[in-house]
């Protein structure tokens, strides 16, 4: 029945998809809207893309980009299967050691609030030790959360807990602020940026649905904690792929500075024109001549606990800024935040009601001349994740269609449109 439905859902995925495709090419009018590189000036004021010079230098910039890119979502799809891979056993494992539904709520609660507090710090000193250490560090503190789950003490899976909801923040926070900075100092298209966005989100999707059937096959296996294992060796896989082909970048531009790697050359540190890439502002005044300086100084003082509590406090004192300036940034956070309530209510409530439910189904299953009532059958808890993901591929690709519309805001949305689930994930 589970893998009726999730066939189903997943048709309706397809047909979604296509139905979405189609509304977004119909609204850009065949593809009007496609960008280009910029053919390289040949030094005379003119554009070289006539010649076979500039051919091969356009080739090469396509072929820098289509690395980069590949690159980009081999790490960022494997960090987010990682995440998918726990997501529905989470209260499962925790119930099947025997904790009641007081303490397993305990443990949530510990894990949400370690995001709010940990995550939000480390997240912002990002921006000063570096993008690409804080998602080593997330594969690094992630495996670790999967490692306590072997073990059925309350006190350990707090600490893991702890782990997990901050290296859930770095998730959301570390990866696209690396690529976006990275994608900019390379000096790629803009249209490119967002169409990225939109493999990411598409491929994301995907990862959640497969990841769900792999973690169903992992508990057949090996039991309800295999899951976590499979997370943590992907996790090893993501950060030696991070640790190998990524350069640091920082939350300030230090102007002339080069990167390597993905045939890209240019400042390892963005263009500073974007909020992704200056989350992280130590100069008030916003003093272009001065990055170099104080990019260099953020790098220095690498370790230093003042400069981590520098970056939180000037990226809270940006956000109470942004929030008196324009009431509209109250008013996104406060839709964002009662979505993401009503949201995490779910994500701890969803796995003990069907569990309830099959229950009291195979209670009003004894036979009418009595006898023992037959056992409730186990959740197939990854098919039914899988389920959920697929829906949601679905409402994406409905929101894709509906913005796609000429009357919605004069034309399609931009780029990256539709195509996975959002950011929250139904996880633990």
């Amino acid at each position: 029945m589970y893998v009726a439905a999730l066939g189903l859902t997943l048709l309706a995925v397809v047909v979604a998809r296509v139905a979405e495709q189609r509304t977004i090419v119909h609204g850009d009018g065949g593809g009007g809207g496609r960008s280009r590189h910029a053919a390289p000036d040949n030094g005379n004021g003119g554009s070289s893309s006539g010649g076979p010079t500039g051919g091969s230098s356009e080739a090469a910039a396509a072929a820098g980009e289509a690395r980069f890119r590949a690159n980009y979502l081999t790490v960022y799809l494997m960090a987010m299967a990682a995440d998918w891979l726990q997501g529905p056993y989470v209260y499962a494992l925790y119930a099947s050691y025997g904790f009641q539904r007081s303490a397993i709520a305990h443990l949530y609660i510990i894990g949400f609030a370690a995001s709010a507090v940990g995550g939000t710090a480390l997240s912002s000193a990002a921006d000063v030790y570096g993008r690409k250490r804080a998602v080593l560090l997330y594969c690094a503190i992630y495996a670790g959360s999967c490692a306590t789950k072997h073990v059925g003490r309350f006190g350990v899976l707090a600490a893991g807990r702890v782990l997990g909801g901050v290296a859930y923040s770095l998730l959301f926070a570390a990866p696209e602020a690396w690529m976006v900075s990275a994608h900019r100092a390379r000096g790629y298209a803009p249209a490119g940026l967002g169409r990225l966005f939109g493999a990411a989100a598409f491929g994301n999707g995907v990862v959640a649905i497969v990841a769900g059937g792999v973690g169903a096959l992992a508990v057949a296996a090996r039991g309800v904690v295999a899951p976590f294992d499979v997370a943590a060796a992907v996790l090893a896989v993501c950060g030696a792929v991070v640790a190998l082909t990524w350069e640091e970048n920082y939350g300030e531009a230090a102007a002339g500075e080069g990167t390597g790697g993905f045939g890209g050359s240019g400042n390892a540190n963005g263009s500073g024109g974007d909020g992704f890439s200056r989350s992280v502002s130590w100069d008030a005044g916003g003093d272009s001549k001065r990055r170099p300086h104080l990019a260099s100084t953020s790098r220095a003082c690498f370790g230093s606990v003042r400069a981590s509590v520098l970056a939180v406090s000037n990226s809270l004192r940006q956000a109470v800024g942004a929030a008196r300036r324009d009431e509209r940034v109250v008013l996104l956070g406060t839709i964002q935040s009662a979505f993401e309530g009503a949201l995490y209510t779910f994500t701890f409530l969803w796995t003990p009601a069907l569990e309830a439910a099959a229950a009291a189904a195979a209670a009003a299953a004894v036979p009418p001349g009595g006898g023992p009532a037959p056992t409730p059958p186990g959740l197939p808890h990854g098919i039914i994740f899988s389920s959920f993901m697929a829906a949601t591929m679905v409402g994406s690709s409905l929101f894709g269609i509906l913005t796609a519309a000429p009357s919605v805001g004069g034309g399609a949305v931009a780029d990256g449109r539709g195509g996975g689930p959002a950011a929250t994930s139904i996880d633990g």
